[in-house]
Order: structure tokens, then C-alpha cells, then sequence
């Protein structure tokens, strides 16, 4: 894997799970990730307070933090998220073939 791919995975990885800490109430998320036809797949879902993400923001928040660093590595990331239902952020990463 590119270390480019595996730097913005870690990076999303990290915001997503801090965002859990800081904002969800929960001390738990799960993680599944997996690589499927050339993808790579990663969710981070929690249970917790959960948030309006139409709701203007302060931070750098998802967008810039997440989305961009998706992006960065020609991938794309979405937030699905309702106050009171938790959150879960996807994101997929083409990975370049083995060829």
C-alpha cells in the first residue's frame, strides 16, 4: 500500500476516533476495514450523542479533516449523523493495482 494511502488513513483514522473521545459520550467505536475489487473500506461507528452534520461547525471538523485527507489519496469519505443516533464515517480508497 502507498505510504501516501497509509498516512491519510491514519489521519482519518485518528480524527475520526478522537471526535468519538471528545464528542460522542461513548468510550467505545467499532472499526471494520476491509479491501474488496481494488477498494479499501474503512467505517468507524459509535453509538453516542451523535450531531447535526448540517449544523455549521468552529473546527477544522469532518470536512476539512477527514473528507479532504480522503480526497488527497483520490478517495472519498461520508458521514452519516443525527443527534441522539451516533455516527459513522466511511471511507473508501481506490488502492493502485499490483500490476
Amino acid at each position: 500500500m502507498p505510504a501516501e494511502v497509509v498516512e491519510a488513513l491514519s489521519g482519518i483514522l485518528r480524527e475520526a476516533l478522537t471526535n468519538v473521545r471528545k464528542h460522542a459520550g461513548v468510550r467505545h467505536a467499532v472499526v471494520p476495514a476491509e479491501c474488496r475489487s481494488g477498494t479499501l473500506a474503512l467505517s468507524v461507528l459509535d453509538h453516542g450523542s451523535g450531531f447535526d452534520p448540517d449544523a455549521p461547525t468552529t473546527g477544522l471538523g469532518i470536512a476539512r479533516s477527514i473528507r479532504e485527507s480522503a480526497r488527497a489519496v483520490g478517495g472519498s469519505a461520508d458521514v452519516e449523523a443525527a443527534p441522539g443516533e451516533g455516527t459513522l464515517v466511511s471511507v473508501r480508497i481506490p488502492l493502485p493495482s499490483a500490476e
